[in-house]
């Protein structure tokens, strides 16, 4: 475990050597959140009440703070594994005596300490703004977003696995963004949607990377809708890790450091 502490330090380190980087991510996080709230306050405006807005600002603080956290919409880590295995670089990795899911995975987060700990700075706003409803939300909200992590950990690899087949497989990572995007709710809450585009979106793995975790915290009970939720994540993340790891255990075995 130290070992990996020592990775994420070094890169997190050797990202702060690059100020300009630092202060373009610290502005695009900003503008980003910032626009999606500006948008949102307009329309819950012209809703005459029946949107209420600061539980709306609360959500997309919470939502991209959660989206970074886990790297779920950005999908960094799957980005930054591809180009590991675009560049040829996965190869020394290989060959060293760590596992190399873990290694990469330490490397990418130390990339990101930057960005999670803004992440948390506004989580911690967005929870002020709009307190979880008991304790029993906290507990659930935590369940979810271990959910959420195991999720994303899981499409960010399956979109880093495409590289070992395509030199162009990052492209593919963008289409992912944008589906995550509106289905997992970062764009708009699902309780925007209409009823039965909200019902099929439950049944799939993108609502449980944001909007089941937010929408938690403001659970009182384990009710039908909740236990639906739990059950549906859970079985989203058991399956797309096993799938994950079992393609990832393939796709290795046929590396022979230039492709498949």
């Amino acid at each position: 475990m130290t070992i990996y502490l020592d990775i994420i330090r070094f890169n997190f380190l050797r990202f702060l050597a690059y100020p300009i980087e630092i202060w373009a991510a610290v502005i695009k996080r900003f503008l980003d959140t910032g626009f999606l709230i500006v948008f949102w306050s307009i329309i819950a405006k012209s809703s005459h009440g029946s949107i209420s807005l600061v539980p709306l600002i609360s959500y997309f603080l919470l939502s991209g703070a959660i989206n970074h956290i886990i790297a779920g919409q950005t999908l960094r880590f799957g980005k930054y594994l591809g180009n590991t295995i675009k560049m040829g670089t996965i190869n020394t990795y290989l060959i060293r005596p760590l596992s190399i899911i873990p290694y990469l995975y330490s490397s990418s987060f130390g990339e990101r300490s930057l960005s999670i700990g803004l992440s948390i700075i506004m989580f911690i706003i967005g929870i002020l703004i709009n307190p979880p409803s008991s304790v029993f939300s906290v507990v659930l909200f935590l369940v979810f977003l271990v959910l959420a992590a195991t999720i994303s950990f899981a499409f960010n690899l399956i979109v880093g696995i495409f590289s070992f087949y395509s030199p162009e497989a990052l492209n593919f990572a963008h289409v992912f963004e944008s589906i995550i995007k509106v289905l997992s709710g970062a764009i708009a809450p699902l309780t925007l949607f209409p009823a039965n585009i909200k019902a099929f979106a439950l049944l799939s793995p993108f609502p449980g990377m944001v909007y089941t975790p937010i929408a938690a915290l403001q659970s009182t009970e384990l009710n039908a809708e909740v236990a639906q939720s739990l059950m549906v994540n859970s079985i989203w993340a058991i399956a797309l890790v096993i799938f994950a790891l079992t393609w990832w255990n393939r796709a290795i075995r046929n590396y022979d450091a230039i492709g498949i």
